[in-house]
């Protein structure tokens, strides 16, 4: 008997130690033991937020559940090595509190799992009290099963879902813009976002920063944190393009407050008068001649847009007409980025001089006197042509009317057709003037 009593008496260490190893096994399975650790994410260094309190220092990230503070839903594991009666896995009540069938109530909102460890050997080995003691010096464990539901908002007018999102051990700020899908557009300049903490405490954060992952702008997380994110006022971003172009109405400004850029989005037409564009910026009209652009979807104004300007592309109103079997015949714009000639009009209206009669071709100018005839200048394009004497090309002004004959019909312009042309001109002139 004696050595059977020697027997259970030497087992009884080794059985210890093998429970602690077991619970301390679990511990790690679930993730949650006592040396679960995890990669530390740099830690930020608090600025001061503008015209805000300063933040305390951000809390690392929890490295084990010693380092978690005890919270409403969370369930605890109690576990007292040798004494399976007196383990337990409680639920912390919305007050903050737990029921230990050893000690009653118990108030563990706030606590960290060690604390709770602490308080609970205390009690069970009657604070070195042998007489109120439980158990002779107990061995307790306690971890945490399933922590409570951790959020914080993401509200503003610049997130594509605001609400509250879950949030996750050791996040920072930018682990939640990718988990929200950032915000709307790649301007990141145009936002204005805040973290919000504890009611009253505001940090401002530069998102450009943010996604740049600089650790000063990489705030940790803590549970019930608002992430206020609102786009800037349009007053702050757009300008508006206004006049002959196919899209009209507000754009972002160009990071590089790019002319072309703009042009490029809004599309002006064919009437479009760049060469007499502006720019109302606050009342100051800036002239900019963007005439280039059609040429070759460039500018050659210096001139960079602003949040709040006006770009105004007026009509072109410079016109003047070419009559005869052409490909295009009758009013045509007046070409806002070069200056017209005979030959170039020729070639803007087709360019195919077959059935034409070309050395009669013929401009008619309106005088810019009232009750002054017109000018007839002659045009012999085909000597022209031949001989490549293009000094000889006549100058096409706004208002005049070219005049090519058919091939077969006599040379020169008969009265009934100068009749008929001089019938055109008041209308050209009016449109000329308006």
């Amino acid at each position: 008997m004696a050595t059977n009593r020697i027997r259970r008496e030497a087992l009884i260490p080794v059985n210890t130690a093998l429970v602690t190893a077991l619970i301390i096994g679990t511990c790690f399975l679930n993730g949650t033991g006592i040396a679960a650790a995890q990669t530390v994410p740099p830690a930020s260094v608090s600025v001061p937020p503008a015209g805000g309190t300063i933040l305390s220092e951000d809390p690392e990230p929890y490295v084990s559940n010693k380092d978690y503070k005890l919270a409403p839903d969370d369930t605890i594991d109690i576990t007292v090595v040798d004494h399976p009666e007196a383990n337990a896995s409680v639920v912390v009540a919305p007050n903050g509190t737990i029921k230990y069938q050893r000690i009653g109530q118990i108030k563990v909102s706030g606590m960290t799992t060690s604390q709770l460890e602490d308080r609970i050997t205390k009690v069970l080995g009657g604070g070195g009290d042998v007489k109120k003691a439980y158990y002779i010096n107990p061995q307790v464990l306690a971890y945490v099963r399933t922590r409570q539901l951790r959020t914080v908002s993401v509200l503003g007018s610049g997130t594509r879902t605001p609400g509250k999102t879950t949030l996750k051990e050791g996040w920072r700020l930018f682990d939640l813009m990718a988990a929200i899908g950032g915000v709307p557009t790649d301007r990141l300049e145009f936002y204005d976002v805040q973290l919000i903490r504890g009611g009253d405490t505001v940090r401002k954060i530069d998102l450009t920063a943010l996604y740049a992952q600089e650790p000063d702008a990489n705030v940790l997380l803590r549970a019930d944190d608002i992430v206020l994110i609102n786009a800037l006022d349009e007053s702050r971003t757009t300008m508006q393009v206004i006049g002959e172009v196919a899209k009209p109405g507000a754009l972002l400004v160009p990071r590089d407050g790019s002319l072309a850029t703009v042009l490029g989005q809004a599309q002006p037409n064919p009437r479009a008068h760049l060469s007499s564009a502006k720019i109302d910026r606050n009342g100051e009209i800036i002239p900019v001649d963007l005439s280039r652009w059609f040429k070759d979807g460039q500018v050659d104004s210096d001139v960079k847009l602003q949040p709040g300007d006006r770009l105004i592309i007026p009509e072109n109103k410079r016109l003047y007409a070419i009559y005869g079997p052409t490909g295009k015949s009758g009013t045509q714009v007046y070409p806002d980025d070069r200056k017209l000639t005979v030959l170039s009009a020729l070639a803007d209206a087709g360019g195919a001089t077959e059935g034409l009669e070309l050395q009669d071709v013929q401009v008619i100018r309106p005088s810019q006197q009232d009750g002054v005839a017109p000018t007839v200048i002659k045009v012999d394009v085909k000597d022209m042509l031949k001989k490549g004497e293009l000094k000889n090309d006549v100058p096409i002004l706004p208002g005049d009317i070219i005049y090519v004959p058919a091939a077969k019909r006599s040379r020169g312009i008969n009265s009934q057709q100068i009749f008929n042309f001089l019938g055109v001109i008041p209308v050209l002139g009016f449109l000329f003037r308006r």
